[in-house]
């Protein structure tokens, strides 16, 4: 599973195509369900936006003194600039990006599978957040909020 951080104001962007499975010689038919008779599927989204594991958008809300544990959730325009005041002490601050950060975790146990938990260090910790401040600030620059879920 995975968390989306968007704004749903911003404008919406082409983040991928590809040719659709059935096309043939680059044409489909114009009742196909993927395409519409395009030959490419294309996949928007909202400028800024982006995802997270479970684990790391828990760490990056709890990081900002959010309640880590709802993943669905959001902030409406007049919360941002307080949000943005808090993302930006925390990038400030070594000392409290490390206090939110864990280590990888290998879990074995003869006759079980080998379980991994992907761990989170200060600089991909950093460079949520980042993403975090960004999305925020398009959210503002289109009077817009911010949601997650």
């Amino acid at each position: 599973m995975s968390v989306t951080f968007f704004s749903p104001q911003a404008p919406k962007v082409l983040q991928d195509e590809f040719e659709c499975f059935r096309s043939v010689n680059g044409s489909c038919e114009s009742s196909c369900p993927h395409c519409r008779g395009e030959g490419k599927v294309r996949f928007y989204g909202h400028e800024g936006e982006f995802n997270l594991s479970n684990a790391n958008a828990r760490a990056v809300l709890a990081a900002i003194h959010e309640d880590p544990e709802e993943l669905v959730g959001g902030w409406v325009p007049e919360q941002l600039s307080d949000v943005r005041g808090r993302i930006l002490r925390m990038l400030n601050s070594e000392r409290k990006r490390n206090a939110h950060t864990r280590a990888p975790v290998v879990l074995e146990a003869p006759g079980k599978p080998r379980m991994y938990g992907a761990g989170l260090n200060e600089g991909m910790l950093k460079c949520r957040l980042e993403a975090l401040l960004s999305l925020i600030c398009k959210a503002q620059e289109n009077r817009g909020e911010v949601v997650w879920s």
